[in-house]
């Protein structure tokens, strides 16, 4: 929330203030959440929204106002959208529960899942979900390891730059590896690379993604 100072006559007290409340949200979807993600998939689960829909985010135990959408208003919208959920559920768990449960079983059987036992499809049956959130975990599977890929091929670009900029990759590599394997002390690993980074405009950050891409590559 931000303060500013309302326009007017002043009062007894001096200038007054007005708080001026972040606007609500219209419509709460699962694009306000902080696991959103650019293509439509969700970072908490295996899925993308596109799939199941905006508006799962209504029983979905992952959901979180993104920091942009995080005010008391939408807080306020979140938790009685939920509520009103949770009753639609129970009621209808309950009307479900009067039903016969071997026509239920024998009914999705026929209309959704095959019979065969040993199916994947059967398997999902089983866990409830549809074999269209099957094809959508391994969509989102695929566009995670997409990401990763396109990551991978950044850092390494990123790395050889910075020992192009550095110098000594050789050197500086075998000294990572033998700190690593505790083959070298930290004071006497600090020594040498200062020896190397003398003069050179490398920043701490730099030092971190080289330590890091080193370990994952050796470790």
């Amino acid at each position: 929330m931000s303060i500013g100072k309302k326009k007017g006559k002043k009062g007894s007290l001096g200038t007054s203030f007005i708080v001026e409340k972040i606007p609500g949200l219209k419509r709460i979807s699962c694009s306000n959440c902080t696991n959103y993600n650019t293509d439509n998939s969700c970072s908490a689960k295996p899925v993308f929204i596109t799939e199941i829909g905006y508006n799962y985010w209504t029983h979905c135990d992952s959901f979180s106002l993104d920091d942009r959408y995080d005010s008391e208003e939408n807080r306020m919208t979140v938790n009685r959208s939920r509520k009103t959920t949770k009753k639609k559920k129970k009621k209808k768990q309950k009307k479900n529960n009067n039903n016969n449960t071997n026509n239920v079983v024998r009914n999705t059987q026929l209309s959704i899942y095959p019979t065969e036992k040993s199916s994947e499809a059967y398997e999902y049956a089983k866990r409830g979900r549809t074999q269209e959130e099957k094809l959508s975990d391994e969509r989102a599977r695929k566009s995670a390891q997409q990401r990763a890929l396109k990551k991978s091929v950044e850092d390494d670009k990123k790395y050889e730059f910075l020992m192009r900029k550095i110098g000594q990759k050789r050197k500086i590599e075998n000294l990572y590896i033998k700190h690593f394997k505790k083959e070298l002390d930290t004071l006497d690993f600090l020594d040498k690379m200062n020896d190397i980074l003398e003069g050179k405009d490398v920043a701490s950050s730099d030092l971190v993604f080289i330590r890091e891409y080193l370990y994952k590559k050796v470790m």
